[in-house]
């Protein structure tokens, strides 16, 4: 083996003992029915609020080490794993319906690898760009997403756009 994939294979390993050290079903039956203390109980009002606290440190723990994993299978080519590995990563999202701005890159990232554009270019629309609209680097990726998808037409405006307020083009009138 070669030492990329030596070194694949140890992050792996990592990873997967990482996640041993987690007891993913106590986490899981947390967040699905949470213990509801007595209104008037302090004391069980805090010893919650401290599980909360370890239980959502674990849980995003567990979402970052489902990202790791779709990433080194992004990198590697392996579209399948990739998908596999975020699916694991929204299972343990804080908020599911309106993930993060490293989950949402992540997603655009695997829709693109699995081939389907048309949704890696409106997750990246809606989310990634809504987010930073000026950035010029997310811009510059939008326009190569757009002449992937054969936009050309489209992929130009907004490289011309891109380029007057870059200053390199002079704006007609």
């Amino acid at each position: 083996p070669t030492a990329r994939e030596t070194g694949v294979a140890a992050l792996r390993s990592e990873i997967k003992n990482a996640l041993a050290e987690f007891d993913s079903t106590a986490i899981a039956a947390f967040f699905g029915a949470p213990e509801t203390p007595a209104p008037d109980d302090r004391e069980a009002k805090r010893t919650l609020a401290a599980k909360r606290k370890d239980m959502t440190s674990q849980r995003e723990l567990l979402r970052d080490y489902a990202l790791l994993s779709t990433e080194l299978a992004l990198s590697l080519n392996q579209p399948k794993e990739a998908r596999t590995a975020f699916t694991e990563a929204l299972r343990w999202e804080t908020t599911p319906a309106t993930p993060g701005k490293r989950t949402r890159e992540v997603e655009f990232a695997v829709l693109k690898a699995e081939g389907h554009l048309g949704l890696a270019l409106q997750i990246f629309q809606d989310h990634v760009l809504k987010e930073s609209p000026l950035d010029r680097a997310q811009r510059e990726k939008r326009i190569a997403l757009l002449r992937e998808l054969g936009w050309t037409r489209w992929a130009d405006r907004e490289a011309r756009r891109l380029s007057i307020e870059k200053g390199t083009v002079p704006v007609r009138f």
